[in-house]
């Protein structure tokens, strides 16, 4: 099939949206379609500029400074619309998402769209408060208007797949989880003896540090006497939460039951049978540590039980 991917963000800039245009391109290829690319200029769009990716003339965005705005003109309308696209993959709702559905009205081909972004939890970088109720209810409005002119749509999780039904989308939705390239963490992508290099920093996959961050914190920071346990708390669930404008890092009544339950005064060894991660780099093997995780509950079902 001939492709087309619409988006607002590419390689080589760094970010989640940029990352998965850059595998489904990859991938697809891999595939035996012919697949092409249209995104605006960026920092370094220079040397991957090719045949199939197509940088368009673009500008600085005003309320978000490290993102450019395409300028598609056209000349790039016409060769788009020349290609006879079999299917338009859009991943934006703005300027790129635009375009990919006019190409796709005037060829009459399928029209998929990536819901990468849940733009309700954002509309604090544009509003910084004001009147952000309004924005966040405009978001809402304007994703499914949105969503609802495809043909299909991809979510990457289930989660955003039910905030879509709760706005009102009615299109067809599927999940596909496609922001990384999972061969990157194969186990076997290196060698016992590569992983194992001293000092561990020099190790090519660098280490694992979810496992033992909060025995870490609760043997150097709490047992220590430079925070106390609550004050843990707050850095590392209430404070990141706040910074994210997500609305977690607190029980109440019919909120989200993520929950960690810990006992801070049991000691634990780290060993290499108990990780759980595909990685076993850490510098922490035989390490004694406080702060044991008892349970894990995420969305009230218990998911870790020690």
């Amino acid at each position: 099939m001939i492709i087309g991917i619409f988006t607002d963000t590419f390689y080589p800039e760094v970010n989640g949206v940029a990352t998965s245009c850059l595998n489904l391109y990859q991938q697809l290829q891999k595939r035996g379609h012919t697949v092409h690319v249209y995104a605006p200029k960026c920092k370094g769009w220079e040397a991957l500029q090719s045949d199939t990716v197509h940088y368009l003339e673009s500008a600085q965005f005003i309320l978000l400074k490290d993102r450019n705005v395409a300028f598609p003109g056209m000349g790039t309308i016409r060769q788009a619309l020349d290609m006879h696209f079999d299917v338009v993959h859009t991943n934006s709702e703005f300027v790129m998402g635009f375009l990919g559905t006019y190409i796709a009205r005037h060829t009459g081909c399928v029209r998929v769209h990536t819901y990468h972004t849940v733009w309700e939890d954002y509309t604090y970088y544009v509003t910084h408060g004001l009147g952000d109720n309004t924005a966040k209810s405009f978001a809402k409005k304007y994703s499914e208007w949105w969503c609802d002119r495809f043909d299909r749509v991809i979510v990457p999780t289930a989660k955003t797949e039910n905030l879509l039904r709760q706005y009102g989308v009615e299109a067809p939705i599927d999940i596909i989880p496609s922001g990384m390239d999972l061969g990157r963490f194969s186990p076997e992508r290196h060698s016992a003896e590569e992983k194992a290099v001293l000092p561990v920093w020099k190790a090519p996959s660098g280490i694992i540090g979810l496992e033992t961050a909060l025995g870490l914190a609760v043997t150097e920071l709490v047992k220590k006497g430079h925070l106390t346990t609550m004050q843990l708390v707050e850095k590392m669930c209430v404070n990141p939460a706040k910074l994210y404008h997500f609305d977690k890092g607190y029980l109440t009544e019919g909120g989200d039951a993520d929950i960690v339950i810990f006992n801070e005064n049991e000691e634990w060894t780290v060993t290499d049978d108990e990780i759980a991660s595909k990685s076993h780099n850490t510098p922490f093997i035989g390490t004694k540590l406080f702060g044991r995780v008892k349970y894990t509950i995420c969305g009230g079902k218990i998911v870790y039980k020690d």
